[in-house]
């Protein structure tokens, strides 16, 4: 045999060597599990990482809220986000986590996005609106405004 078929005779077992393998591997490999996505876009539970990370993905902002029952203006602050929830111009882009939590130095607001992520502990209404604008994927005209 001369040099050359030896070579084309290696690549052609090698070609089907993969491909051979890929179908036993398709074959092997488990099912993925689906991710669940909130129904709402206000949740009293925790996401999981992997709901967050296609929450992202899709270009939603998650802003994760952590309270207390002791907390004095947390229902404030919380109302406020359940508005947030509502408006039209946000509702499409923000998924709000609402956990009540026992740790201490409540209430925390932590918004997460693929731009980035801020967390937010004695903050008013347009440190909340400065954030949203700042991380929201597409941010509403209502944002370009506030700036001038």
């Amino acid at each position: 045999m001369d040099k050359k078929t030896v070579i084309s005779l290696f690549f052609m077992f090698l070609m089907v060597g993969s491909t051979v393998t890929y179908a036993l591997l398709q074959a092997v490999k488990q099912p993925e599990q689906q991710v669940e996505l909130p129904s709402s876009n206000v949740v009293d539970y925790e996401l999981t990482e992997e709901q967050e990370s296609l929450l992202m993905q899709n270009g939603k902002v998650i802003l994760k809220y952590l309270y207390s029952q002791s907390c004095d203006g947390c229902l404030q602050k919380k109302n406020v986000l359940d508005s947030v929830a509502a408006d039209e111009t946000f509702s499409g882009q923000v998924v709000i986590e609402q956990v009540l939590s026992s740790k201490q130095g409540l209430p925390l607001l932590t918004i997460v996005s693929y731009k980035g992520q801020k967390v937010l502990t004695n903050y008013t209404n347009e440190d909340l609106l400065d954030a949203l604008c700042e991380l929201m994927v597409q941010p509403p005209v209502g944002c370009a405004v506030r700036k001038i």
